[in-house]
């Protein structure tokens, strides 16, 4: 008997090709707990930093979360000095006391390079912490207190009252009362501005620009222009002469 091959199916379609660009899906949101971790940096950015280590201890999630980037790049960049002008790393050689060891209360551990924000932020923390003691005083033992931190100078004087007022801010928060320490500060900042108007005055008196010049300086890093007018401004809009000096005579070139 005859016997019958057995005969292949038809492949009427051709198997697929790995080749074909697969369909990615959107990015999974991450969770810590019930909360996505994008809500927990949210969170983060408007927490006091007194409250970080409890925040850190709850997971091994939120420790790595309370060390991100993102939210110390922010409290790092809002210290500017100078109305944006000089970054504060440029200023923290001033202080007679630059190696304040880091706080065990707030801080697990050294971090492992000052070049990154939160390292940056822990090393002016530890720098500017200790002065907010001074800010229970009256604003003249204040202002003297504070002095004794820096190089005698009074713009950098009043460099470090322009930054610790913006240590003491909503950005920051370096404390829990940093509201009522920003108060003292700004009778302080006040008094020092009107110790500024008597040195520009006294200066000008012997005549003595470079000190009418410092004085002014000094007076536009503590003024804060969401409060008033800038007296010194006034003062030294009068005294433009001196400043602008013009050796030649404009009617010089008319002939």
């Amino acid at each position: 008997m005859e016997k019958f091959k057995t005969l292949e199916p038809l492949k009427l379609y051709a198997a697929p090709s790995s080749s074909l660009p697969t369909r990615s899906g959107p990015a999974r949101t991450q969770y810590v707990g019930k909360l996505p971790s994008d809500l927990h940096l949210l969170i983060l950015s408007y927490l006091p930093v007194p409250d970080f280590p409890a925040y850190a201890r709850c997971l091994h999630a939120t420790a790595a979360l309370a060390e991100s980037e993102k939210i110390w790049e922010s409290r790092w960049k809002s210290l500017i000095v100078d109305k944006g002008l000089t970054a504060m790393g440029d200023f923290v050689g001033v202080f007679q006391n630059p190696t304040t060891p880091l706080s065990s209360t707030l801080w697990s551990a050294k971090p492992s390079s000052m070049s990154t924000s939160r390292g940056q932020y822990i090393r002016v923390h530890n720098l500017l912490k200790p002065l907010i003691n001074t800010l229970s005083l009256p604003p003249h033992i204040i202002l003297t207190k504070l002095a004794a931190a820096v190089t005698p100078s009074l713009c950098l004087e009043a460099s470090m009252l322009r930054l610790l007022s913006l240590f003491l801010s909503s950005t920051i928060q370096p404390v829990r009362k940093w509201k009522e320490n920003k108060a003292a500060l700004r009778s302080a900042m006040d008094r020092f501005d009107t110790n500024l108007l008597a040195a520009f005055d006294q200066a000008d008196e012997k005549g003595n620009e470079k000190g009418m010049q410092e004085a002014a300086e000094a007076s536009w890093l503590v003024w804060d222009g969401a409060e008033g007018d800038w007296e010194m401004g006034k003062v030294w809009a009068e005294k433009r002469e001196i400043f602008y000096d013009q050796p030649w005579d404009p009617l010089a070139n008319f002939t």
